[in-house]
């Protein structure tokens, strides 16, 4: 199977089972919550960054002005903390993006 079709059949899966979507939200909140506050901080959004570009052998990755920009974008209520609700709107922003992306791609085809 082409591996754009079978990424875009794991994104529609994720799209369209709410109780799969809000399991992956979940593990991935927990997983940067740090401190098991329910809320996550600046510098527990930091620490993940720079642990997933050193994973991912990615040099310098974002700098402390990136980092502030990312932390803003996701904030949506400016309570100058993310809650699970603000990851999870982004979380499906990246899967929507990404959906389109692989769907204009594999059309291409």
């Amino acid at each position: 199977m082409d591996e754009a079709k079978s990424n875009l059949d794991m994104v529609n899966v994720l799209l369209n089972n709410e109780k799969l979507f809000n399991q992956v939200v979940k593990t991935v909140f927990d997983s940067i919550d740090t401190d098991k506050s329910g809320s996550l901080e600046l510098s527990e959004m930091e620490g993940f960054m720079r642990k997933v570009c050193d994973e991912m052998n990615i040099k310098g990755g974002p700098n402390k002005s990136e980092i502030n920009e990312i932390f803003e974008s996701l904030d949506t209520d400016k309570s100058k903390s993310i809650g699970i609700d603000e990851m999870g709107a982004f979380l499906k922003k990246i899967l929507l993006d990404q959906q389109k992306s692989l769907t204009e791609s594999l059309l291409k085809k």
